[in-house]
């Protein structure tokens, strides 16, 4: 999660937050700070459900995945 957000930073996606690109980092980041939350406070799956918990990494990894393949040509 931190990775992620410092490699967006890195990439330059706080000057594209109103582009798609920006808007897709900008649902992963609040999903994985959701899912780290739910971490922290309870443990995995304990604040969250644990079918919400794998729905929730499930479009987070389907947005990061449209982050790499599907912005990166349309954002250089």
């Amino acid at each position: 999660m931190v990775l992620g957000a410092l490699r967006g930073v890195a990439g330059g996606v706080l000057d594209v937050l109103g582009t798609a690109y920006g808007l897709t980092w900008l649902a992963a980041f609040a999903i994985g700070v959701v899912m780290m939350l739910s971490i922290w406070t309870r443990g995995f799956g304990g604040r969250v459900r644990t079918p919400v918990w794998y729905a929730l990494f499930l479009v987070m990894f389907s947005l990061m995945i449209a982050l790499r393949f599907g912005y990166w040509c349309a954002r250089r």
